[in-house]
């Protein structure tokens, strides 16, 4: 209930969902009938024109049988050039018992310490704050946003495109999905440092051939990774 996209709200879903809080009742009521008891039902909203509206629409979530909120801390007219209001989650992180997560602008381990240090706290989740921190952006473009400051080395930009890769083929992952994440992990993102070659290739030439590749195999060539393993080179 959070994506202010045109495709998106002109079918009256996404962000238009904001406007309608009895047909969102109804929709996770009927989520919570239908579904096992034991699958977690939960739901991602944008930030409504006032603080009140939305801790309004967040009972309504939680009334009606969500058991997590994440709140995309900017309005449904807002786009991603603009800071989220990391200021707002401090006034509706309360609205409800059940726990509540912020999204927006994190992008690195920095951010995301700063916005703990903004909510009052230390480095991570703890009682009288959000339960936690949804992050998309910033798991895309750069995954190494998980690795925790003391526990291991972050890996380099070159080993974490490999590793993702890996990955990718391990689990069987579909190669045109792959091809996305890739070109979107090329691109130099905020908060992290893209170099511009990978193994003496231009990120300029690496993201056009990557682009024409018709299977995963045709995408590790491009990434300098060994086809040793029959596995690696399945289309």
């Amino acid at each position: 209930m959070g994506c202010p996209k045109s495709f998106s709200v002109k079918g009256g879903m996404g962000a238009a969902l904001l406007d309608q809080p009895e047909l969102v009742a109804d929709l996770l009521k009927t989520l919570r009938r239908e579904l096992p008891a034991q699958t977690t039902l939960t739901c991602k909203i944008r930030m409504l024109p006032s603080t009140q509206k939305t801790r309004d629409f967040m009972q309504v979530c939680e009334r009606s049988g969500a058991e997590a909120i994440t709140v995309h801390l900017r309005l449904r007219q807002e786009r991603p050039a603009e800071p989220a209001h990391w200021d707002e989650l401090c006034r509706l992180w309360d609205a409800v018992q059940i726990p509540v997560l912020a999204n927006g602008d994190f992008f690195n381990r920095r951010q995301i310490a700063e916005f703990w240090k903004h909510c009052g706290k230390g480095s991570d989740a703890a009682a009288g704050c959000p339960a936690g921190v949804m992050i998309a952006r910033g798991a895309l473009w750069n995954p190494s946003i998980f690795c925790r400051e003391g526990s291991r080395e972050p890996p380099g930009f070159e080993e974490m495109i490999q590793s993702y890769v890996r990955t990718a083929v391990a689990t069987n992952a579909n190669y045109q999905n792959t091809k996305w994440v890739l070109s979107q992990m090329l691109v130099a993102g905020t908060g992290v440092l893209v170099p511009t070659s990978f193994k003496g290739t231009s990120l300029k030439t690496l993201s056009r051939d990557l682009a024409s590749a018709k299977s995963m195999a045709g995408l590790q060539p491009d990434l300098a990774l060994q086809c040793k393993d029959t596995a690696l080179c399945t289309p």
